[in-house]
């Protein structure tokens, strides 16, 4: 979408727009948080906003002629997946002084922070004064909401596959998968895959947000296993000893912060060494360090 000129003022005054509305426990509405705690990849996150239109108002100040139509667009955008995409679009009527935008977003593809952009755009405009905006999809107006996402699933995408199909073992629960150049980004080099013969463990991350006991046992398996991995994996890159700057949505980034995290101010290669001479005492102390049974 095109900004738009205005040499009449910008439309912002005749927009007014209501809070940001997130459907709460399947029955009702309540104003979208900055933050949103009791969140997972499984979760589907469902917004409503209510607009307020003064049509007229909006062409005489922006010059777009009687004939100007106008629509409303909401994109969202995923700062860990960076999935970009229309999460709503319906053209306006002149008739409509309140428009209800409503839309959802499937938990599948998102992490980080969810940025929900509401814009104001010109479908079509054949009669507009000089310099005016004419050209479709040009932004008359919009205004950004932005929620940040956390949960107890692992901040990285997550499928569910047929495991034997895959290639993976198909008795296992889950596999990490990492990728190799530690300058990619993070969310194309790591996915955690689950079984989709292993009921438990679907049903316990369908189960984030509000997990039942059996559901937090196999959570903080996962958790576990998922750091011994990904800590072994940051271990082998000799790389990440060296005292080199990484992007903050990189892998390498990522696996540094982490064996920060667990081993900072130790001397990495001892850790390594640790870990191949010592490999029981490696995991137990691991563990510990995670909390896998609530320790931490």
């Amino acid at each position: 979408m095109t900004q738009a000129g205005f040499p009449y003022g910008r439309p912002h005054a005749k927009c007014v727009m209501a809070d940001v509305w997130l459907l709460h426990d399947g029955n009702e509405y309540l104003e979208a948080p900055l933050y949103l705690t009791a969140w997972d990849y499984h979760t589907k996150l469902r917004f409503r906003r209510q607009l307020q239109v003064n049509f007229e108002s909006i062409k005489q100040e922006s010059g777009i002629g009687i004939d100007g139509q106008l629509g409303i667009v909401v994109s969202a955008f995923s700062t860990m997946t960076w999935l970009r995409s229309e999460a709503f679009h319906a053209l306006l009527k002149e008739d409509e002084a309140q428009v209800d935008v409503h839309f959802e977003i499937g938990g599948e593809e998102l992490g980080g922070d969810l940025r929900l952009r509401t814009a104001l755009v010109l479908h079509r405009n054949e009669t507009s004064a000089p310099f005016t905006a004419h050209i479709p999809g040009s932004v008359l107006w919009d205004d950004l909401h932005v929620v940040r996402l956390q949960g107890d699933a692992p901040l990285f995408p997550i499928s569910v596959v047929d495991f034997e199909r895959a290639g993976f073992a198909s008795n296992a629960g889950w596999y990490l998968l990492i990728g190799s150049d530690l300058d990619a980004p993070l969310h194309a080099s790591i996915r955690l895959y689950l079984n989709a013969n292993h009921s438990p463990v679907v049903a316990a991350f369908q189960n984030a947000a509000a997990p039942r006991p059996e559901d937090q046992v196999l959570l903080r398996a996962v958790k576990a296993d998922v750091a011994r991995v990904m800590v072994e994996h940051a271990l082998n890159e000799d790389d990440l000893r060296d005292e080199g700057e990484w992007d903050t949505e990189s892998l390498g980034h990522a696996l540094r912060s982490l064996l920060t995290r667990y081993y900072g101010g130790e001397d990495l290669a001892q850790v390594n060494e640790r870990r191949v001479s010592h490999p029981s005492d490696f995991s137990a102390e691991l563990f510990g360090k995670v909390g896998v049974f609530g320790g931490a």
